[in-house]
């Protein structure tokens, strides 16, 4: 089957968006298949990775709007994109057929937004921390679980990020650098008011 591709952070997305006037956030193209994901950590992850993607989910689950992550299990073998589980892993993306420059990929099934597997391209260094030598994890994961929700990439010239530092740039920016860093993905590990204000108006429309 075909996977609909929503890949973050280097490559722009090529799908269309839908701006919403009442906090002028970018929503894509589909509803979450679920209010309840559970999603596994595939062996590919290290201890400090696992600690961040669970980190990075509790963040989205503090907006208690009845949208949730939760940890469900470990995972291992071949990554299927065919299988039930919402995996989560870390594996070279040109091996795997995704996009080389990309950093995160969030991928869904063609038209089923039951289940999706979120990776991260494991040619870059990861790190924790706001060091320019690797990518933060946590503000990464953070990034990309946004997707599963439905959120799209933001970008310099989106109004959301018009104006914005660092310190206060939305999770759903989509690009490593910003406001003088290369690692803006430190300064994403907490949600802005449009961050929040999306996930909630996805969540009005499916709970």
């Amino acid at each position: 089957m075909r996977k609909k591709l929503i890949i973050c952070v280097v490559t722009i997305l090529a799908i269309t968006s839908v701006i919403y006037p009442s906090f002028a956030y970018r929503v894509g193209l589909h509803l979450p298949g679920r209010t309840t994901y559970v999603y596994t950590a595939h062996s590919s992850l290290n201890s400090s990775m696992i600690t961040a993607v669970r980190a990075a989910a509790t963040t989205w689950n503090s907006t208690n709007d009845g949208l949730y992550l939760n940890y469900g299990f470990g995972s291992t073998g071949t990554i299927s994109w065919t299988d039930s589980r919402n995996d989560i892993f870390s594996a070279n993306f040109q091996q795997i057929g995704l996009p080389s420059s990309a950093i995160g990929a969030t991928i869904f099934l063609q038209g089923d937004f039951e289940t999706f597997d979120l990776g991260i391209n494991s040619v870059h260094s990861y790190g924790t921390g706001s060091g320019e030598s690797y990518f933060d994890l946590q503000g990464l994961f953070t990034h990309e679980l946004g997707h599963v929700w439905g959120l799209l990439d933001l970008f310099l010239s989106s109004p959301e990020v018009l104006g914005k530092t660092r310190n206060n740039v939305p999770t759903m920016y989509g690009m490593n650098s910003f406001d003088g860093t290369n690692n803006i993905y430190y300064y994403l590990r907490t949600l802005e008011s449009d961050d929040i204000a999306g996930k909630a108006y996805i969540a009005s429309l499916i709970n």
